[in-house]
């Protein structure tokens, strides 16, 4: 028996094969030279069974990779909302951060899944939070041209004019990208507001 072995099956969704293993003595934890376990590469490759399997004989939510990623980090990255809501229910922390400072929220932000960000502000992910970058989830969705991701952020409170490191807010994000439907979207929300600096008034006259 290898840690290889282990991980294919729990990638492969094989949990009678992780149950022959485990029975064995295999250590449920175990992981291979990237720090993955069992429980990270089932969630990356969306095999909620073997998910379930093994939280239920005591997988630790908790271990991290070489690069950080908890189990619903990974999860989160490929928008696995299932595998995700199984992981929140067993105790994920939904505000984990890898070595990059990215959430779970940041990664569904980055890549679009709004089904699955909406699940995370529903079991308190912190919305305003920031990486390594000074970026919010908000500056991702906007950079990456996701429209439906940042309405969804904007209307659970998403701080529209938020600077990252290098002094650059979300509509800044998305009119240098050129999604401009995105960047309207920012201007009408910020316009509800009274008060703008000199950088949102110019921006919001280039987004109309």
């Amino acid at each position: 028996m290898n840690t290889h072995e282990f991980l294919h099956a729990a990638g492969q969704g094989l949990t009678s094969k992780l149950a022959t293993m485990l029975a064995a003595g295999f250590d449920i934890n175990a992981v291979d030279a990237f720090g993955t376990t069992a429980l990270v590469e089932a969630a990356f490759l969306n095999q909620l069974k073997a998910v379930r399997f093994l939280l239920k004989r005591g997988a630790d939510i908790h271990v991290r990779d070489n690069a950080g990623v908890e189990p619903l980090l990974a999860a989160c990255v490929q928008g696995h909302v299932k595998v995700a809501k199984e992981l929140l229910a067993y105790g994920a922390d939904p505000n984990v951060r890898d070595n990059r400072g990215f959430t779970p929220l940041l990664e569904a932000a980055y890549w679009g899944h709004v089904n699955l960000v909406d699940v995370l502000l529903s079991n308190g992910a912190q919305i305003n939070t920031c990486d390594d970058d000074g970026r919010t989830a908000l500056h991702w969705a906007a950079l990456q041209g996701h429209t439906d991701a940042v309405r969804l952020l904007l209307a659970h409170g998403a701080i529209a004019d938020a600077e990252d490191e290098n002094g650059n807010s979300p509509m800044s994000w998305a009119l240098f990208e050129g999604h401009r439907k995105i960047a309207r979207a920012i201007a009408n929300h910020i316009a509800g507001f009274s008060q703008h600096t000199e950088r949102s008034k110019c921006e919001m006259r280039l987004a109309c």
